[in-house]
């Protein structure tokens, strides 16, 4: 780890550590919100061993790093964030919420054919806001922007993979709930090369892989 990083990885232990040691930041629960939220968007896949530091001085604190943005989960921005709250209008619970955010993701983003064909090997990331606006990704695209449309509501979500994929776990009802996006989206035409959307609802809470781990943002 290089100098800048160590000063700030400093700098984020002694202020977070301020969450819970100060007064100031004690009383004032926007304040230290707003700090965890910038302190939590330097978790990213460019520096994941910063990201692991960073997530442990968050285990500091009683928020959970699943409720958080990163920066491949920005749930923080404005147009995730009203999307979400569109999506969950008069919704009671929150598996109704998790409902309606995850079939909007499977039947409103198309998978990338023509990125996973030039180079199946080495796929590309996608952000959460990047597939949002785009309405195309891989794998990981659709998985962070599930994920951070919950957690802009308030629900926990993680990126997990295994087997060369990348979906989801919900936190519904205290207990966390596999669901994959991608694969409920539809298809691949391994011929035409094309992508053929086709809903299925049973990937709300379920997937065909075997988990291997959990991404740490």
């Amino acid at each position: 780890m290089n100098r800048k990083w160590i000063i700030i990885t400093i700098t984020l232990t002694l202020l977070i550590g301020g969450l819970k040691a100060s007064p100031a930041f004690a009383s004032n629960g926007d304040l230290s919100q707003s700090l965890l939220q910038k302190f939590s968007l330097f978790r990213t896949n460019e520096h994941f061993a910063f990201t692991r530091i960073v997530n442990s001085i968050l285990s500091f604190t009683d928020v959970s790093e699943y409720i958080l943005p990163s920066k491949l989960v920005q749930s923080h921005h404005p147009e995730i964030q009203q999307l979400a709250t569109e999506l969950t209008l008069g919704l009671k619970t929150n598996e109704e919420k998790s409902k309606a955010i995850f079939k909007w993701v499977a039947t409103n983003i198309s998978y990338d054919a023509e990125s996973y064909f030039r180079d199946p090997s080495n796929p590309r990331y996608y952000s959460s806001l990047e597939t949002l606006r785009d309405k195309q990704a891989l794998c990981s695209g659709y998985a962070n922007l599930n994920a951070a449309l919950h957690r802009s509501i308030g629900i926990e979500a993680r990126v997990v993979y295994g087997e060369g994929h990348a979906w989801n776990e919900v936190k519904i009802s205290n207990s966390w709930i596999e669901q994959d996006p991608t694969y409920a989206s539809g298809g691949l035409d391994m011929i035409n090369k094309s992508f053929i959307p086709q809903f299925n609802e049973q990937y709300f809470s379920s997937v065909d892989l075997r988990r291997e781990g959990i991404f740490p943002w």
